[in-house]
């Protein structure tokens, strides 16, 4: 009987991560959010990218740091993530060119 297992894909090395976040775009395409401690680095998006797997896409450096993330598609195929600390809620959109994420 085949009872599957699991094999490990890939590290992302990540200084002080706090949240992982996995989602999925209106563009079907698959990104992780990390929030972390790092004051250079507090939010980092990583997109799937086929063969080359889970690739550093961008990183936010004008939020706070957030130990929280949340995030939703909107009817209109909008994409938001919600970052939240204990003293604020920041509203960031993903956005597009095209149909693929800049």
């Amino acid at each position: 009987e085949d009872k599957g297992y699991f094999v490990k894909f890939q590290d992302i090395a990540v200084s002080v991560p706090i949240h992982v976040k996995f989602a999925e775009l209106p563009t079907k395409e698959l990104v992780l959010y990390i929030s972390t401690h790092n004051p250079t680095q507090p939010l980092i998006v990583y997109q799937y990218q086929g063969i080359s797997k889970f690739v550093n896409k961008f990183v936010a450096t004008t939020i706070h740091h957030s130990s929280v993330i949340k995030s939703f598609n909107a009817p209109d195929n909008r994409h938001f993530v919600l970052s939240t600390s204990r003293r604020e809620t920041s509203v960031i959109e993903a956005v597009f060119k095209g149909k693929k994420m800049m």
